[in-house]
Parts: C-alpha cells; sequence; structure tokens
C-alpha cells in the first residue's frame, strides 16, 4: 500500500486530489447518523459514478429523518455492525448500482472510507485497478479487506486529504476574468485558511 502526499497549500489539485474532494462533497449527503462516506468511480480521469452511504431512494424515510433502524430496534451501533438490520447501503455498492448500466473498464475507486470486507468482495467482478482511500474504518477488517484486495492485483493508496487542503483547492487562485466566486467570498475564504494554516502550524 502506499501513501501519497498531498499538494502544498494555493497549488493546483492533483487528479487524486480533485477525486478524493469529490468523494468527500458526496459524502455530505449520507442519510446515516453515525458515519458519512462518499465514493467517487473514475475512468481515464473521467467521473462515471459516484454514492454515499444511506437508505436506499425506495425507501420512504430515511435514518436522519426517523432515527437509526438498529436503535429503534434496541441494538447499539457499535455493537450490531454486522447484524443485517441497518437499512443503509455502502456508498460503494450505491456507485455499483449505476455502474451496472455501463460495461466499465480499468476504473479507480475514490472512497472517504476503505472498503469493509463486504464490499471489497462485491467490488470483484468490476474492472477495478486502483482504489484510493480517505481514512480506514477498523483495524481487523482493514487489514483483512487490504489483503483480499491485494491478492486480485488491485492497487491501494490512502491519500488522507486534510480539511484545510480541502477548503483550499476550492480557492488556490484567483481567475482573471470570471470566477464562480465573488472577490469578498475568496477573501473571506483566504481568512479562515491561514487561520486554519496558523492552528496547524502551532499544533505540529
Amino acid at each position: 500500500m502506499r501513501i501519497i502526499q498531498e499538494q502544498p497549500i494555493k497549488t493546483r489539485p492533483t487528479w487524486d486530489e480533485t477525486f478524493m474532494s469529490l468523494a468527500i462533497q458526496n459524502s455530505s449527503r449520507s442519510s446515516c447518523w453515525f458515519i458519512r462516506s462518499g465514493s467517487t468511480f473514475v475512468q481515464d480521469n473521467q467521473v462515471i459514478s459516484s454514492g454515499y452511504n444511506g437508505a436506499s431512494s425506495r425507501y420512504k424515510d430515511n435514518c436522519l429523518e426517523i432515527g437509526c433502524a438498529k436503535e429503534k430496534r434496541g441494538l447499539k451501533y457499535e455493537e450490531s455492525l454486522n447484524s443485517g438490520y441497518c437499512i443503509g447501503i455502502h456508498s460503494e455498492m450505491n456507485g455499483i448500482g449505476h455502474l451496472n448500466k455501463m460495461n466499465p473498464n480499468k476504473m479507480t475507486l475514490y472512497t472517504t472510507i476503505f472498503p469493509c470486507v463486504t464490499c471489497a468482495k462485491n467490488l470483484e467482478p468490476y474492472s477495478i485497478q486502483r482504489i484510493v482511500f480517505k481514512k480506514k474504518y477498523l483495524d481487523d477488517e482493514f487489514n483483512y479487506a487490504l489483503e483480499h484486495l491485494e491478492k486480485l492485483g488491485i492497487q491501494v493508496d490512502q491519500l488522507d486529504l486534510s480539511l484545510r487542503r480541502f477548503w483550499d483547492i476550492g480557492v488556490y487562485r484567483k481567475w482573471k476574468k470570471k470566477d464562480i466566486w465573488t472577490d469578498e467570498e475568496i477573501e473571506n475564504a483566504r481568512k479562515l485558511i491561514d487561520c486554519w494554516e496558523d492552528i496547524f502550524k502551532k499544533t505540529n
């Protein structure tokens, strides 16, 4: 497994940073109370699918609206991870649902949370050559899933994109002709990022 270093502040984002940023943004659609996860499927530097964790769109309600389905059964989240009572679908599986409409190959999967063992197995039939993740979840499950993926010949990389870099990517430079942000918005964002940078330097 390789570790990918993020680029310096105020620089153009790499493709890896760009697609990991999209995965992070996708995770904001999560309807789970306990953990949010987002995924982006990429082929030849083009996004071909995405997903986030949460209840299927076929459900009338989701856990954010009516409460955790497992807790409503009297189960604790940490003690019932594989109980089968969760109504949520993992972000990778949601993304794969969209891929079934196509026949892509040589894909890279960008995901905020490393795939669980079940997701790792379900990814097998698809032509995924590389997985880039932000954070791992449980150590034991991570090690087993990593071993499984590497046996399949899938390259695994970690890009733990920091919050300060994630913020910076959106406003790292000013476009000369027309920008999607106003000058005031960019200036305020830069002040926040600079403040965050000062705090980061003091704590490291």
